[in-house]
């Protein structure tokens, strides 16, 4: 009898799925309601079933690109696998082309899925991507047997750029091939003669970009500003062009020489004297001169740089393992901080407020309710935080060694907001073996508590008044909490 009913919960579950429509507005539907939710999970699980069931390119594509962000070694299994099942089917070679890490792996499925059908639009897709990608990478420069294959390519380009001359996006390959072979003018051509049409470009970006690469510097400031221009009332002038330098610098770095670069830097009138030396030292890191580095970063510690983290779990510094040069600056910019530690203790204490904390319920890990109000007579630092969200990540460990040598009055609650699977949350604690007390709170405390970003620390008095409050990050956190905690014992 058992067995029998092993079969009928099958049969029910396939009937379920042949009956289902995979078509793009109902996996969009999906997608929205998980994502409503909050349930990554949920996503994912959709994801999974619209690329294993759905026939249209459409749907594949945009579930392939969600798993490949939710799950990128389930994204690569899966399109392997169905191209394995596939081996000669121009979607499945499609799809697995899209998705593998190897370029060259790449170009040569595009090329087996144009060898099947000639006319279909996707096998020169996935060849200029990959190309473009190559090109974007400098692995052309790396490995010369690409630049044979592109010469044999191109003819195929010039078919893809033919076709359907409504489909804007062969026009932006084209002209994102030119940009990539450093072909400036032809691409500007490219620009000029569709930017009244709906490319997927933005014009103000890629003009700047084009004028930038050609050096012609003062025509790229002026279409930098237009492109910039929704940060006006954010940032002052002054800082609106230090930002687009550092773009400029960027581009100028990945695309033409290191001199050229460090002459760029050198003659910026809106770069700070400061960050003109960070930038020429990590322009000549990038290309592995650590002496340069350190010249120009030892003259930065000399003049007060004190950003002594900014070196912390970066990858770029592990080639300077073992420099002593190094390890002197790394320590005199250590202590640059530590000098400015009165200061920055002084401003801390200028942002307190006093008001009071609005009356709030949360739960912790074995669902019971308590509220703020209940724990008065403590001072308590509430961080609200999520799973997914980067710089919370950063705070927490910090949080985290506070409360070790915290006093018994002082109570640190890790607030779990804006996250539906609260076993992430969990898990992720007891992984950690963070100290912090562990809680969760509904979505609307963001409207009592007035924030908009996550991590948001609020520190609350012993009768209940919010007396700090701090978004973001800080490097300083760990000093914070000792001035919080200090000024509000004594």
């Amino acid at each position: 009898m058992k067995k029998y009913l092993i079969l009928f919960a099958v049969l029910i579950v396939s009937l379920s799925l042949f009956s289902k429509d995979f078509t793009l507005e109902n996996y969009k539907s999906e997608i929205e309601q998980a994502y409503k939710q909050r349930d990554e999970k949920k996503a994912e699980e959709i994801a999974v079933e619209y690329f294993s069931n759905s026939d249209d390119i459409t749907v594949l594509r945009n579930s392939s690109s969600m798993l490949e962000r939710l799950n990128p070694e389930k994204s690569i299994d899966l399109a392997f696998q169905k191209y394995k099942r596939n081996p000669q089917d121009k979607v499945a070679i499609y799809l697995y082309g899209r998705i593998t890490e190897d370029g060259q792996e790449s170009i040569l499925l595009a090329n087996q899925a144009i060898d099947i059908d000639s006319d279909w639009e996707y096998g020169y897709r996935l060849l200029t991507n990959a190309y473009i990608s190559l090109l974007e990478n400098k692995s052309m420069d790396k490995k010369p047997e690409l630049t044979e294959m592109i010469k044999k390519d191109l003819a195929k380009f010039d078919v893809y750029y033919q076709m359907d001359v409504e489909d804007k996006n062969n026009i932006t390959t084209k002209y994102r091939i030119l940009l990539a072979q450093g072909k400036y003018k032809e691409a500007m051509a490219i620009l000029d003669k569709h930017k009244t049409e709906k490319l997927a470009l933005n014009l103000d970006v890629e003009y700047a970009s084009l004028y930038t690469l050609m050096a012609d510097y003062p025509r790229a400031y002026v279409v930098w500003q237009s492109a910039y221009s929704q940060y006006k009332d954010k940032y002052s002038q002054a800082e609106l062009m230090q930002m687009i330098s550092t773009r400029m610098i960027e581009l100028i770095l990945n695309n033409k020489s290191t001199d050229e670069t460090v002459k760029f830097i050198s003659e910026n009138k809106y770069i700070e004297d400061e960050m003109r030396l960070l930038l020429i030292g990590e322009t000549y890191l990038s290309v592995n001169n650590t002496k340069k580095f350190c010249d120009y970063y030892e003259q930065a510690v000399k003049n007060g740089f004190d950003a002594y983290y900014s070196f912390d779990n970066q990858e770029r510094y592990d080639q300077l393992a073992g420099n002593k040069r190094f390890e002197r600056i790394k320590a005199k910019a250590r202590e640059n901080w530590d000098k400015g530690k009165p200061e920055r203790k002084k401003e801390t204490l200028s942002k307190k407020i006093s008001k009071d904390a609005p009356a709030t319920t949360i739960t912790d890990v074995d669902g019971n309710e308590y509220t703020l109000e209940s724990l008065k007579g403590n001072v308590l630092i509430l961080d609200f935080w999520a799973t997914w969200c980067g710089p919370c990540r950063m705070a927490m460990p910090v949080l985290s060694k506070f409360v070790e040598s915290a006093p018994k009055d002082v109570k640190v609650i890790s607030i779990n907001v804006w996250e539906q699977n609260k076993r992430n949350a969990v898990g992720m604690f007891k992984q950690e073996g963070y100290k912090m007390d562990l809680a969760f709170g509904s979505d609307d405390l963001s409207d009592k508590f007035g924030f908009d970003g996550i991590p948001f620390l609020c520190v609350i008095d012993k009768e209940g008044k919010i007396r700090f409050t701090e978004g973001g990050y800080s490097p300083a956190l760990e000093e914070n909490l000792q001035v919080w905690v200090e000024d509000l014992l004594k």
